[in-house]
C-alpha cells in the first residue's frame, strides 16, 4: 500500500474504479504470470532456462508457475487487509 500512500501524500487521487480494483491487482498479475509460465511449460519456447539448475526448461517453468501460484494465493489472502488499509487512506 506504499504506492497508494505515496499518491495520497502527493495529493493525487484514485477513481472509485481504481480504488476498487487496487487490492486485487497484485494477485491478478501473479495469476497471469503463473498462467504464462504454465503455457511455456507446454510450448517450451519463451522463458530462459538455467540448465545448471534445472533438467529442462519445462521443469523450470513448472517451478516458476508453482511459485507464482503460491504468491498469488498469499496476495489473495491479503485482499481484505489491503481493502481496510485503503479505506483509511483518503
Amino acid at each position: 500500500m506504499a504506492l497508494v500512500e505515496g499518491w495520497s501524500a502527493a495529493g493525487l487521487g484514485l477513481s472509485a474504479a481504481e480504488r476498487a480494483a487496487l487490492p486485487r491487482a497484485g494477485a491478478l498479475v501473479a495469476w497471469e504470470l503463473a498462467a504464462r509460465f504454465l503455457r511455456d511449460a507446454l510450448e517450451d519456447v519463451y522463458f530462459a532456462w538455467d540448465a545448471g539448475r534445472w533438467p529442462s526448461r519445462r521443469d523450470q517453468n513448472l517451478a516458476r508457475a508453482a511459485a507464482a501460484i503460491e504468491f498469488a494465493a498469499q496476495l489473495e489472502a491479503a485482499v481484505p487487509r489491503l481493502r481496510e488499509r485503503l479505506e483509511r487512506i483518503r
